[in-house]
């Protein structure tokens, strides 16, 4: 209750704290609540740091991600590109464009704009390949390249991804991964 108080925006904790509430309430499974908190961030890092800054790109990428919790596709995918957007300007090609991409993509897809989601995924991947590291979000672009594939009954194209998938899983992760038995299954 005594987070619910903090209002004064100069306060070093105070976005901290905005932040950390989301977040108890989106790991509780309270979307709702959880995004009600991200926007509430949003407008306080609008107001600390101005509209175009990598701040605001973090808030509005975890308020795509609590709509998208909530299969509010239309709203997950504007916040997705207005933080890719941002991510782009801000920092160039890096790990968080590839991501809001890459969520961009799987909004499209949900939305049944296939062409435009696959060239998501690509652009995603692209970048991924420059750079290396998180290869779990890799794993899940090919995932997501294959099934748009599947959808448009190019099953051999899906194939070669879906085994990319599996190889990187196994050469990075090793066959215990959680994304191993992803892999395995499709």
């Amino acid at each position: 209750r005594s987070l619910r108080r903090i209002k004064d925006e100069d306060n070093p904790h105070f976005l901290e704290s905005i932040n950390h509430l989301s977040e108890i309430f989106e790991a509780k499974g309270n979307y709702s609540q959880s995004l009600a908190w991200y926007k509430k961030e949003l407008l306080a890092k609008k107001r600390k740091f101005g509209e175009e800054n990598e701040q605001v790109s973090d808030s509005l990428h975890n308020m795509g991600t609590q709509f998208k919790h909530l299969l509010d596709w239309d709203n997950a995918l504007i916040c997705f590109q207005e933080a890719h957007r941002l991510r782009k300007q801000e920092l160039g090609d890096c790990m968080k464009t590839a991501v809001s991409r890459h969520l961009m993509g799987v909004a499209l897809d949900q939305l049944n704009r296939g062409n435009e989601a696959m060239d998501c995924f690509h652009e995603s991947l692209d970048v991924l390949k420059i750079w290396p590291g998180n290869y779990t979000v890799m794993i899940k672009v090919l995932h997501d390249i294959a099934n748009n594939y599947v959808k448009q009954s190019k099953i051999d194209v899906s194939l070669e991804y879906y085994e990319e998938a599996m190889l990187l899983t196994r050469e990075k992760l090793g066959n215990e991964h959680e994304d191993m038995v992803d892999a395995l299954y499709n």
